[in-house]
């Protein structure tokens, strides 16, 4: 499956449409052909409120993709801290996830804005390492 209704909505922050497809009965855990759902959209795209909605309505936090890329992963690698924050008080569990469960790990750490010589070891050791961030990736 490519993209549905609900993860064009939820990538583009639209929290109406998102709610009002919810109440109709979309399927809030309906995966691309990538293993991303909407809550894996919406937190790459840090839009908080569509995370907090489809949490409301059932979205497994701590589903991985294809790539086992989680929500939490996605969105502390674009530095959403609100929603990395949100994520995580909601039951993220920030050791499943990639192969690179450290690099994870720290990407939270970075969102969270850490001083000190952690932040200087992501500031020099992160800027490094190249992510994909073309949205093909991920549908």
């Amino acid at each position: 499956i490519g993209l549905n209704a609900l993860h064009l909505a939820s990538k583009e922050g639209h929290v109406d449409i998102v709610k009002e497809l919810l109440k109709r009965g979309a399927n809030v855990n309906t995966a691309t052909k990538k293993g991303n759902t909407a809550l894996h959209i919406a937190s790459l795209g840090g839009q908080l409120e569509v995370v907090k909605l489809l949490i409301q309505y059932g979205a497994a936090v701590n589903m991985q993709s294809q790539n086992g890329f989680t929500p939490l992963y996605m969105a502390a690698q674009e530095n959403h801290d609100q929603v990395v924050r949100f994520l995580l008080a909601s039951g993220a569990n920030q050791s499943i996830g990639t192969e690179v469960r450290f690099l994870a790990s720290l990407l939270i750490a970075k969102a969270f804005f850490l001083t000190g010589h952690l932040s200087r070891i992501l500031d020099t050791g992160l800027e490094r390492i190249s992510f994909a961030t073309d949205e093909s990736m991920f549908i």
